[in-house]
């Protein structure tokens, strides 16, 4: 399951997100500043979805060409990420962090993973 990013209105400055990696039917943005206040543009027929704590990632997708895993920190822990991961491997395109983070420490350790559809 994912969370998907409000949008909180104005323009968005250059200085907030940079692409960190382009691939067929996803972008993943890292943000330049802490808790950015807008998020990239999102293509129709894109979704967009926020990762990591405090946000720092943004991915745009094509929901037809690239699928979205969330990973728990219990389920990393069982094991379920690393059986995913070589079940999946010659679709896998990346794997992101997304902890949940308590002021300065990681609360929960979590895994995004976006894999290529068919």
């Amino acid at each position: 399951m994912f969370f998907l990013f409000c949008f909180w209105g104005g323009s968005m400055t250059k200085s907030e997100w940079k692409v960190r990696e382009k691939g067929d039917g996803y972008i993943i943005y890292e943000a330049n500043v802490k808790c950015p206040q807008q998020q990239p543009p999102v293509p129709q027929g894109c979704e967009g979805v926020n990762c990591g704590g405090g946000y720092p990632y943004f991915v745009v997708y094509d929901p037809e060409k690239v699928a979205i895993h969330w990973f728990s920190a219990k389920a990393i822990e069982r094991g379920e990420l690393d059986d995913f991961l070589e079940e999946m491997k010659d679709k896998v395109l990346v794997v992101l962090d997304a902890s949940v983070h308590d002021c300065w420490k990681v609360k929960k350790h979590q895994k995004v993973v976006l894999v290529r559809r068919g």
